[in-house]
């Protein structure tokens, strides 16, 4: 009733626990089922655990366990109901289970209730932490609710359910964690804490449960809802639908609970008065505060207050376990691992894992509500009272609501739009939703919170009637969709009167369209459109009813029963805005009546929310882009009207209504449920007297989706009762079977019936009866019948076929379903169902397929580069299918008469696009070009001869009936590209084998589809348009032609094709897997045979390959590894040199081989020889083609390319010569190797490189956001580019916001914005490589001293864009934008401070460029981000030129430090991530004499120069000098980074006055006996993290407002808001590598002996792991040994010897 999205069910959270409970013991069992002996009956066991664990939960969540029945004096736990009702489920349905799983079941779900045995007797006792775990409260259990209402609720989830399940593991019987999960666990328990604070007890939620609660209470003595509260029979039919009983019911002792009932449905509700937090000094001895103890503070005079008047909610909000920390709530506590091989558990202190804990574990808040309105002022001031005489003080933070409430209820307000009059709902679709006054007094009446009141087990109204049946998510509510609708028509004639202003749009008007988006759908009956269109015809015959017509006379029966106060003239437009979608109207202002329901073209916001909302509660992607068609929306000729541009954005809008009519709405199952309760209804319609209800408005608003419970609770209606429980039971009415009806059939087509099924069987079969067989007709369409919803109107339309040939030909599918209401039946009705086809149609419609190609990628081994081209030929086979089949109708239509063109002709080009690859061999092109030419001895292999041969052997194999001469058509159209085919033009419509494989000129639909597909597959943009060209295809003297204006766009389709070559297809690491497996397959060739078995179509079909050759297998695994050949070199042939170029072999290389170390071999080295055109060699494909003038032109004409333009190439052919090593180590010597062969042959190296001038203008996109951070996070590659891109963008909204929120008072002018917005592009300008690396790590080692920022240099930076660019712009707003970019805190002597606020926030760091990079950074390192920065943009205004941020965002804007923080711990500093950059750190110093990176920091023209691709230039720098940098490079590459040894936090006490840990500290910790260290083995790192101030909390230097009207600002301190937030605000913790494996054990102890001496204790968490210790131990006492033995013989001692011994 509060976050409207919050409807999923008991039932959705048992499925996820049990799949959850599932995967979890499966892990288990996968890594430690042998240990752990786990059966599969304790699999069974514990699966079932979650899926009935909460099988016992009485109704509206736990409020009836935890405040109803404890008012009545009753003990109850629902787990223990739990194992009664289980018991009872499998009596009542002789459920066959054997008694020791049942046993287990019960056990499991009653392991985390005080009342359960105690764990540590158990036998296998982890098995009872996985559902339900009463220890230490993590469970699958919750993993499901947590991340399933977060996401009801429109919430992001940051928890990474999936990383615990994969860490844990069973040490001592029960279950622990790897200790690097700490932080995870603890995401887990503050998410758990964020939905009590903001969803569960959220005060509005609390005020509607206080007034159930009353009501429950008090009508316990006529309902009675305790007395059998153990009986399970009585307890399964409590659900949420007992407040509609009490609503519904007479009796006058019922009264006060049925007026608590209406209050709620009016939303007139106790009202909040105030709260409190419990100091947590106080927190121990503290009682619940009872309504008494307010009454009682009063003080003398006013209103006198009794008990009855006031409400008192006492919220306990803790981590899991109380008061306690869950990490060490018991002696049996949370426990952790090392790693993998690890055999001991230990347990992790807050203290030593981090500074950032929460200072106390458990909030408790006391929250006064006034039971009338009238009193909240009295019960305020008495609650004040209260305050002083318990603390002396008053503790609330929020201000008296009275004078708010008093504001809110003027008779006159102000525009009814303005933030102050209207209410906020979060929708989990829109986000925020406001609504205004007027809306909410509809919204607050029972008739329309029939849609809303009961959002539990069973909806009122839900969305998609029965389909949550099959689709569990499915829940949502026509309540939901209304507001989503109300929002959007809002925000529609918001847009349409701003950039309209000519169209006098005017308030009434608004109201409206917004009006009718609201109540559009209170006119709906139950179970979707079941009700409309499937039962009532059946029971009011020729009367016609709409849903339409019963929501005009809703509104009316609303607005009279409520005493609405509406215009009369709004409310008639409402009403005809809601009806005239089935008619055109004349009407003034006609387009208002095209924004909720568009009659005329079917686009309207009412469309708009229910795909996007359908879509996503179904689990389905939804690619339609509704704010792109909102933006550009205007009126015209008092029509809305849409760019052309988004032609294709409504036809996909159309495509996806279609398709969830197909997937979802009509669905088999579906259908079946439907059809089954449209027969419960109609056997039932007597009894309940429906036809009655959906007449009179009175009566039809109490019509819910809670019918079947009446009828299934109702013992006068057998035959409906039990067809109910069959829906229970999933005992359905079997599919049988279904076809599509022939489109050129469709216009006359009758639907079919259950007559026409029976009458259809044969003499042999059992005898049928209608009432065996239910036809389902389904009919699908883009929303306007047959016709085409984008060609509804006569003015300006575009036609489909001007955008594009893929879009459908006809509009509309009929669908023909048959089921079976017995399942004994199923077979007798499919075989009349198939009799009936071939009786209607000559044919069985149904389609066997074999599916051999969907085994053949299309790209072949592409996908190991470009991971999206996993495509298969199957998916080109069928869009060449399609594009063959629109181009022959295409020419039928346009020249059918004159070119004779048959069916016959149609059928065979479709065929020959379905099977002209039917022949390709595996891995794309390269079995066939090769593999095969290396044992073929020079015998031709193609694979279109392949095809023709395969064709055959299907059609024979198969015994497809085919006419003969379309099968040979067939076969010579696949055959008509390859050079063995006859001369064309001998050939009769010789232009039909052009269509398919076009050897003449190569444009054929076979290219139009891979191009498309493969550029989308491997995420490039594809320009090419050839819906274009399939448009102006025209037949001329037996050859097709092309309009002459479309000669730019050919020559697209062959630039795109070579494109795709050079970057796709012969990719250098495509092409290095490729020689790969080619090696492979000839060394497996002897022993498998593929050569042979490519002769022989059989054999072909059944090709696999065969790992059983060592060296194949060798190179796979390599494969797999990416351990490829390695890249050298490549050239491109000059093209004076191709007509007599020879290909080039390993020979050649080798023979240019100088003398030196390494001699090279030919089985070293492989070639590879490109070769890329436009399709037809070095010759210009154009030259083949002829074009027309225009469509009325008889004469086709040649084009030369200098006739269109000189831009064109002058040549169409490359020959790239690329060279790999096989062997890493061989790679510099076959370089050099291929740099002489090109000096001999053609005097000069052909290689080239990019220039320092590209890398100028492409900077940014060369330096990673993160730095080296993605060699831990592959993801995490985006660069800086895109990260100035968001800020310049956020920052642009930011200034936006706050010029339109305070335009008068502010007085921001154009230049400012731009100054900001500028601001945020240029604000990264001068970082350098790595990250912050470069300028914290390297330049103050490698400068002495000196100091450098990325700050001045961005200053540098922009001066020097600005000057070498020549840019005007400016000089004023050029020194604000270089201004605002340094971050500083003294900025207090400027005019318009708040613009140096926005970008850089150097007070207290709340900035959008932080916002952008939070965001950007979590999604990209694959983590959830719940930063909702969006919220705080909105929520943003200036105060005495600062900016500041309403009170209600305090815990949002924690949350951002919260998450800066956390980033910084996981991401910015893993362990791994800052071994990596301490290795780049000493490479770059170790390169910088010899390569002078220092030189280049700081002149701007220089410095452009420094990216991230420096490791790179240390690579391939030939000088000796800096060996050593490139050996740190190489080890990178091979991941032998710097060993991790430990690290530790240091302790917050010691913070202030802790100095940087230095490799000397450690070495200095070493004791006598230990191997000496040197200082150069040892890395400290000293990682400071905090929330963005240092030791200071950022949000002390915030000012906060109370609501949008107040004009002052105040400060918030933590105490006042939780005692979950941390209490210290800065981490430092040190962590220890060494630069040698080897030295691990060694640096391990001298730093713990370094803790012992500084800190008394060793204060580190992770222990040294075994591997380690013996891995030591093994170097120690051979190093002992070495030295004892030098030390006898009296030889010089060597370098490393315990200290001893030196």
């Amino acid at each position: 009733m509060v976050y409207p999205g919050a409807v999923h069910t008991r039932f959705e959270h048992s499925l996820g626990v049990y799949w959850l409970a599932g995967e979890t013991i499966n892990k288990i069992a996968k890594y430690q089922g042998s240990e752990l002996d786990i059966d599969r009956n304790d699999m069974k066991t514990v699966k079932l655990a979650g899926l009935l664990h909460d099988v016992g939960h009485g109704p509206f969540g736990r409020l009836y366990e935890c405040e109803v029945l404890p008012k009545l004096g009753k003990s109850w736990s629902h787990e223990e109901m739990s194992a009664t009702m289980i018991d009872y489920i499998v009596d009542q349905h002789n459920i066959d289970v054997e008694p020791a799983i049942l046993a287990g079941v019960k056990e499991i779900i009653a392991a985390s209730s005080e009342h359960g045995p105690g764990k540590s007797v158990r036998e296998k006792s982890f098995l009872y932490e996985i559902v339900a775990n009463g220890r230490t409260g993590i469970d699958v259990d919750k993993f499901d609710y947590v991340v399933r209402d977060t996401r009801a609720c429109g919430l992001a989830c940051g928890f990474q359910l999936e990383r615990l399940m994969d860490t844990m593991r069973v040490m001592d019987n029960e279950i622990c964690y790897h200790d690097n999960d700490y932080l995870t666990i603890n995401k887990l328990f503050a998410t758990r804490d964020e939905l009590h604070r903001t969803v569960y007890t959220h005060a509005k939620v609390k005020a509607i449960e206080l007034m159930i609660v009353d009501a429950l209470v008090e009508a316990n003595y006529s309902v009675n809802l305790v007395s059998k509260i153990h009986d399970p029979a009585w307890f399964w039919q409590l659900d949420d639908l007992v407040l509609k009983t009490i609503e519904m019911s007479s009796p006058k002792d019922l009264q006060e609970s049925r007026d608590l009932i209406k209050r709620i449905r009016k939303r007139d509700l106790y009202q909040f008065c105030n709260e409190f937090y419990v100091p947590k000094e106080s927190l121990d001895h503290f009682k619940d505060i009872t309504s008494e103890d307010i009454v009682c503070s009063q003080k003398s005079g006013g209103l006198k207050l009794r008990e009855e008047d006031v409400a008192v909610s006492n919220i306990k909000i803790d981590l899991t376990c109380g008061g306690k920390n869950p990490f060490r709530s018991e002696l049996d506590s949370l426990a952790f691992y090392q790693d993998y091989e690890s055999n001991e558990k230990f347990q992790i202190k807050d203290y030593g894992e981090k500074c950032l804990p929460p200072s106390h574990y458990q909030d408790m808040i006391v929250r006064v509500y006034s039971k009338k309105s009238h009193l909240v002022e009295a019960v305020s001031e008495a609650f004040e009272n209260f305050q002083r005489k318990i603390f002396g003080e008053t503790k609330q933070v929020y201000a008296n609501p009275e004078k708010k409430r008093n504001q809110l209820t003027m008779e006159d307000p102000p525009p009814e739009f303005g933030r102050k009059y209207s209410k906020i709902v979060h929708d989990n679709v829109h986000g925020d939703i406001s609504l205004d006054p007027l809306c909410l007094k509809f919204i607050d009446t029972p008739q329309f919170q029939r849609q809303v009141l009961l959002k539990f087990p069973l909806r009122d109204l839900k969305q998609l009637g029965l389909t949550y049946m099959v689709y569990p998510g499915a829940v949502h509510t026509r309540f939901e969709h209304s507001l989503g609708v109300y929002w959007l028509a809002g925000e529609a004639i918001n847009k349409l009167a701003n950039f309209q202003g000519e169209l006098d749009i005017e308030r009434n008007d608004i109201q409206a369209v917004k009006l009718a988006g609201l109540l559009h759908d209170v006119g709906y009956g139950p179970f979707g459109g079941l009700f409309e269109h499937e039962f009532l015809p059946q029971i009011l015959k020729s009367k016609n009813w709409s849903h339409q017509d019963m929501s005009v006379k809703m509104i009316d029966y609303i607005v009279d029963e409520n005493n609405i106060e509406v215009d009369p003239e709004t409310l008639k437009r409402v009403k005809e805005i809601i009806t005239v979608s089935s008619h055109r109207s004349a009407k003034e202002k006609r387009f208002l009546y095209e924004v909720v329901a568009n009659g005329r073209t079917g686009i309207d916001v009412d469309k708009f929310d229910y795909i996007n909302r359908d879509t996503r509660a179904c689990g389905r992607g939804c690619k339609v882009q509704f704010e792109r068609l909102m933006d550009s929306m205007r009126v015209m000729d008092n029509e809305i009207c849409y760019r052309s541009n988004d032609y294709l954005t409504i036809h996909n809008l159309f495509a996806t209504h279609a398709d969830l009519h197909r997937t979802v709405y009509t669905h088999a199952k579906v259908k079946a449920i439907e059809l089954m309760v449209v027969d419960a209804l109609v056997k039932a319609k007597d009894v309940f007297v429906i036809f009655s209800c959906s007449e009179n408005p009175a009566n039809f608003w109490k019509l819910d989706d809670s019918f079947l419970k009446r009828i299934e609770t109702n013992p006068n209606v057998k035959e409906s009762n039990d067809l109910v429980k069959r829906i229970r039971s999933r005992d359905l009415y079997q599919f049988c079977n279904e076809f599509c009806v022939p489109k050129d059939r469709l216009d006359h087509f009758q639907d079919v019936t259950s007559k026409d099924i029976i009458c259809s069987q044969k003499s042999s079969d059992v005898t049928l009866s209608e009432e065996d067989v239910v036809v389902s007709n389904v009919r699908i369409d883009l929303t306007q019948g047959s016709n085409n919803p984008l060609e509804s109107d006569e003015k300006f339309q575009i036609q489909g076929d001007h955008v594009s040939n893929l879009l459908p030909s006809c509009y509309q599918d009929m669908i023909v379903r048959v089921y079976s209401k017995k399942p004994d039946l199923v077979e007798t009705v499919s075989q009349a169902f198939e009799n009936f086809q071939l009786e209607t149609f000559g044919k069985n419609l149904q389609i066997e397929v074999n599916f051999r190609l969907r085994d053949l990628k299309q790209l072949g081994l592409t996908h190991m580069v470009y991971p999206g081209a996993v495509h298969s030929r199957f998916e080109h086979s069928l869009g060449v299918y399609w594009l063959a089949g629109e181009a022959m109708n295409k020419l039928a239509t346009y020249q059918g008469t004159e070119l004779d063109i048959d069916g016959d002709e149609i059928q065979a080009v479709k065929l020959a696009g379905l099977l002209h690859d039917v022949g390709h061999g595996p891995f794309s092109h390269l079995f066939e070009r090769d593999f095969l030419p290396q044992f073929l001895n020079g015998q031709k292999w193609s694979h279109e001869d392949m095809s023709v041969r395969m064709i055959d052997y299907i059609v024979d194999e198969h015994h497809i009936e085919v006419d003969p001469t379309i099968l040979n058509k067939v076969k010579e159209m696949i055959t008509a590209s390859s050079e063995n085919v006859p001369g064309k033009s001998a050939r009769e419509k010789s232009f039909l084998y052009e269509i398919v494989a076009n050897g003449r000129t190569g444009i054929d639909v076979d290219k139009f589809d891979y191009i498309v597909r493969d550029t989308r597959a491997c995420g490039l943009g594809c320009s090419f348009h050839f819906e274009r060209l399939m448009d102006a295809m025209r037949v001329m003297d037996n050859e097709i032609c092309y309009h002459n204006n479309d000669y730019l766009t050919i020559h697209k389709i062959f630039a795109t094709r070579a494109d795709l070559h050079r970057t796709v297809y012969t990719h250098a690491k495509v092409k290095a897997i490729e020689l790969m497996v080619v090696d492979a397959l000839v060394k497996a060739n002897d022993f498998s045979r593929i050569a042979a078995r490519a002769q022989d179509p059989a054999l072909f079909c059944e090709f696999s390959s065969n790992n059983e050759l060592k060296e194949s297998k060798d190179l796979i695994n390599r494969i797999r590894r990416r351990d490829l050949y390695k890249f050298c070199g490549e050239f491109s042939v000059p093209k004076d040199k191709l007509d007599h170029f020879k290909d080039i072999t390993s020979k050649d290389i080798i023979c240019s081989q100088n003398s030196g170390p390494v001699e090279l071999k030919e089985e070293d080295v492989a070639v590879s020889i490109i070769k890329i055109d436009l399709t037809n060699g070095r010759n210009s494909p154009l030259e083949s083609l002829a074009f027309h003038q225009d469509v009325e032109s008889n004469e086709k004409f040649p084009i030369q390319d200098d006739r269109i333009s000189h831009l064109l190439p002058s040549s169409y052919q490359d020959m790239i010569v690329r060279v790999y090593a096989k062997k890493p180590e061989l790679v510099e010597a076959v370089s050099e190797a291929f740099e002489n062969f090109q000096r001999k042959t053609y005097g000069t190296i052909l290689q080239v490189h990019a220039t320092p001038e590209r890398k100028k203008h492409m900077r940014l996109r060369d330096l990673k956001q993160l730095g080296l951070t993605y060699m831990v996070y592959p993801g995490a590659v985006h660069s800086r580019f895109e990260h100035s891109l968001g800020v310049q963008w956020l920052a642009g909204e930011a200034i936006t916001k706050l010029a339109g929120f305070q335009e008068m008072e502010l007085d921001i002018k154009r230049k400012d914005i731009q100054a900001v917005k500028l601001a945020g592009l240029l604000h990264n300008v001068g970082y350098g490589p790595f990250g912050h690396l470069f300028e914290h790590e390297v330049l103050p080692k490698i400068l002495n001293g000196n100091n450098w920022s990325c700050e001045d240099m961005t200053v540098k930076m922009i001066d020097y864009i600005v000057d070498e660019n020549n840019i005007e712009v400016d000089p004023e707003t050029l020194k604000k934008v270089k201004e605002m970019v340094i971050i500083s805190n003294e900025k207090s002597a400027k005019e318009n401070r708040f613009l140096y606020e926005i970008v850089a926030n150097g007070r207290n760091g709340i900035d959008v460029d932080k916002f952008d990079y939070i965001v950007r950074d979590s999604r990209a390192c694959g983590r959830g981000c719940d930063v909702q920065v969006q919220r705080l943009m909105e929520s943003m205004r200036v105060m005495d030129d600062e900016i500041c941020y309403r009170a209600n965002d305090y815990l949002t804007i924690h949350n951002l430090f919260a998450t800066h923080a956390d980033l910084h711990r996981t991401v910015y500093s893993h362990t791994k991530v800052k071994a990596v950059e301490h290795m780049v750190v000493d490479a770059l110093i170790s390169a910088d004499y010899y390569l002078g990176i220092s030189d280049y920091v700081h002149d701007p023209a220089e410095f452009i120069q420094l990216d991230d691709t420096l490791l790179n230039l240390i690579e391939s720098t030939p000088k000796s000098n800096i060996e050593m940098s490139k050996e740190l490079v190489q080890r990178i590459r091979r991941r032998e980074l710097y060993e991790f040894c430990n690290e530790c936090s240091v302790p917050k006490d010691m913070m202030d006055h802790f100095k940087d840990v230095t490799s000397k500290d450690i070495i200095c910790s070493q004791r006598p006996g230990d191997i000496l260290l040197n200082e150069e083995d040892v890395v400290v790192s000293n990682v400071r993290i905090d929330l963005s101030r240092g030791k200071h909390n950022p949000l002390e230097s915030i000012n906060f407002f109370q609501d949008y009207e107040s004009k002052e600002k105040f400060p918030i301190h933590d105490d006042q808001i939780s005692n979950l937030l941390p209490s210290y605000c800065q981490d430092m913790i040190v962590r220890v590598y060494t630069k040698d494996p080897k030295w691990v054990d060694e640096v391990s102890a001298a730093f713990e002996n370094f803790q012992q001496k500084t800190f008394g204790t060793k204060i580190q968490v992770h222990a040294t792991s075994e591997k380690r210790k013996r891995r030591g131990d093994a170097v120690t006492r051979s190093l002992r040994l070495l030295c004892n033995s030098h030390s006898n013989e009296g030889d010089s001692v060597p370098d490393r010897c315990p200290l001893y011994v030196v």
